[in-house]
């Protein structure tokens, strides 16, 4: 084994606790923020106006052209909708990391070994639970530390 993969680190810290904001990070504090949040990476509706019919304006008659820029919008919540979903499950799988963390260092010590053996551990439990690879837990834990 090399030294570069002794000195790897977990894929999240264990002191991370996704419940607790960390400093300077303000939460929403109702549901219009985070609603904002998701519209900065979603098309406006002008957007879409404005890109359907550039695209389509001298194609299509009015009636279709309506009926792709509905589409769109429906996209656009579906959209809204997944990237909820992900950051849920990001928190989700968050807090198990953080509670098998707690409970392993009560019980073993803080080591590197016993922090390893933990998130090991809630991996195996989740894939074998949920049937999600340790690459998509791993996935939604960093995106969610990254956009929460």
């Amino acid at each position: 084994m090399s030294n570069d993969n002794k000195k790897k680190k977990p894929p999240l810290d264990p002191s991370f606790d996704p419940s607790v904001p960390e400093d300077g990070v303000a939460l929403p504090e109702d549901e219009r923020e985070l609603r904002d949040l998701y519209n900065r990476h979603l098309p406006s509706a002008a957007d879409i106006a404005v890109t359907a019919r550039d695209a389509f304006g001298d194609k299509l008659p009015e009636e279709l052209l309506q009926n792709v820029m509905h589409c769109s919008t429906e996209i656009n919540e579906s959209v809204r909708r997944i990237m909820h979903a992900h950051m849920e499950l990001g928190f989700q799988f968050g807090v198990v990391l953080r509670t098998i963390h707690t409970a392993y260092i009560a019980s073993y010590g803080d080591s590197s070994m016993t922090q390893k053996r933990a998130t090991d551990d809630t991996y195996a439990y989740i894939e074998k639970l949920h049937r999600i690879s340790g690459a998509k837990i791993r996935l939604h834990l960093k995106a969610y530390a990254r956009f929460k």
